[in-house]
Formats: structure tokens, sequence, C-alpha cells
């Protein structure tokens, strides 16, 4: 049944285990800002976590965060870094 499978392949996503940096962050966050540190160490990827509460977005790179409160000075840095990954948009 697809509702089986469906529910298989969701259980292998809940047990992936991302890899954590060791680098010391604020007590402020957390294990998910970790994870995404971890993950940017380790690969080429980029992430941006947004925090429930203040809406404020951190975009992770190369293992190092900026936190973002203005969307319009977000998208400059994804557009610029875009180019230089010709990502488009």
């Amino acid at each position: 049944s697809t509702r089986k499978e469906s529910s298989a392949a969701s259980d292998v996503y809940k047990r992936q285990v991302l890899p954590l940096s060791n680098e010391r962050i604020p007590a402020r966050f957390g294990l998910r800002h970790k994870a995404a540190i971890g993950v940017t160490e380790e690969t080429d990827a980029l992430c941006l976590l947004v925090s429930e509460e203040t809406g404020e977005i951190s975009y992770i790179k190369d293992g190092s965060f900026e936190l973002y409160t203005d969307y319009a000075e977000l998208k400059e840095k994804l557009k610029k870094n875009g180019k230089r990954h010709k990502i488009r948009y």
C-alpha cells in the first residue's frame, strides 16, 4: 500500500542523524543550529533556519552564521551567493 510505503519512508527520514558541530555557539541557539552548522562544515550546503518565536532567520554557510530580520537584506545575500554558485531565482 502507498500509505505504508509513505509511512516507511517517513520513518527513514526520522532516523537521519545530522553531523553536529563542535563549535561553541551562544546559549540561545540550540541543536538545530549545531546541526545546521555541522552540515555546512561537512558539505557545500547552505542552511536557513527560521525562529518560530522571533521570525529571525539564520543564514548558515561554511560553518558560520549570520542573523537576519530584514528579508530584503537576506534576499540580496541569497542573490549574491546564488550568482557565485549559478543558482537561478
